[in-house]
């Protein structure tokens, strides 16, 4: 076997084991956003909570100055706004996940493709090589029989030239 075809060997079964290696990378770094992106989160909502906390003292100190009514809409106004982003950021992280899940599930398919792919074409190798090992041992047969055939004439010719009789 050439060296190159050694080395291409190498590198094809490499491939799937670079593949998975990847493929584990890409999961680990996705679990690893999706905590920062979860711990970003946290920290809005409590970013969010502090200021609704600070718009809360600051609007009881408007109530105790006056419009109760305005306070109310203002809180109201500040809980649909923190609900708002919630789902927005959540909106925006199933958006993500759902495609790191599509583009997870694409690789895999595609990895089982070629693996498939691999299965068949070392099947068919197989098979040929078989065939050729069947093809070389039949002719070989022949080869042997027609020795022997041509051996047996040889043995009936000289029998009949050392037996017949002298004229």
């Amino acid at each position: 076997m050439p060296l190159s075809a050694g080395r291409a060997s190498t590198s094809s079964l490499h491939a799937p084991l670079e593949e998975l290696s990847q493929a584990r990378y890409e999961r680990q770094l996705l679990n690893e956003i999706t905590r920062l992106q979860t711990a970003l989160a946290e920290e809005r909502n409590i970013i969010n909570a502090e200021k609704a906390q600070m718009e809360t003292e600051q609007a009881q100190e408007a109530e105790r100055k006056g419009n109760a009514s305005e306070k109310a809409n203002r809180l109201l106004a500040m809980e649909k706004a923190i609900e708002q982003a919630q789902e927005d950021e959540q909106k925006k992280f199933m958006r993500k996940r759902a495609l790191a899940d599509k583009k997870q599930q694409e690789r895999e398919a595609e990895a089982s493709k070629q693996r498939l792919l691999e299965a068949r074409k070392k099947d068919q190798q197989r098979m040929l090589a078989h065939q050729q090992h069947e093809e070389m041992l039949a002719r070989q047969a022949e080869e042997r029989a027609a020795a022997e055939q041509s051996k047996r004439m040889q043995d009936e010719l000289g029998r009949r030239r050392h037996c017949a009789p002298a004229l």
